[in-house]
């Protein structure tokens, strides 16, 4: 059950990051624009790597938990 739950907070306090990030890069594009320069493409680039390896690791937290129930239940079937 704990793990479970450390699971589902991961994958929820993953969420969050990830908003964060794309609330950065928007910050950042709007700050270019308003100061006219020249948005740094490396900005969102960072920012994308960092979003998809989260969501990679989002990903297999979710499938060695549901594969942890599934033992689990397997093992104990009443």
């Amino acid at each position: 059950m704990a793990a479970a739950g450390d699971a589902r907070n991961f994958i929820a306090q993953s969420d969050v990051y990830q908003q964060c990030l794309v609330d950065y890069i928007k910050a950042q594009k709007d700050l270019a624009a308003k100061d006219k320069t020249p948005f740094d493409k490396s900005i969102e680039a960072d920012a994308t790597k960092k979003i998809n390896e989260n969501q990679a690791d989002k990903v297999k937290v979710g499938a060695d938990i549901n594969a942890a129930i599934a033992a689990f239940k397997s093992s104990h079937p009443n």
